[in-house]
């Protein structure tokens, strides 16, 4: 409920959609049981598979990675891709 209490709703709708695209690539790919397993490693392979995600989205996907970063209590930011860094 606090994340949609901030920030348009059109943003919002997007990174919920990019999580959710994110995070099932994860699941698929790491064979996950909950959202708590995410980590760097998870991270740092999704880049490596969507290289050829324009510089734009990659910081976009990244942004959502944050906030999700934030949700897992995890410190510091999360990886960034090599195209927005």
């Amino acid at each position: 409920h606090v994340y949609v209490a901030h920030g348009g709703k059109t943003n919002r709708r997007q990174q919920v959609d990019r999580l959710v695209i994110m995070v099932s690539w994860m699941q698929a790919e790491f064979r996950l049981t909950g959202i708590e397993q995410i980590g760097r490693r998870q991270v740092i392979a999704f880049w490596k598979a969507h290289r050829d995600m324009a510089p734009a989205t990659a910081y976009a996907y990244w942004l959502a990675v944050k906030v999700l970063w934030g949700w897992l209590g995890r410190v510091g930011l999360p990886p960034m891709p090599r195209s927005a860094a």
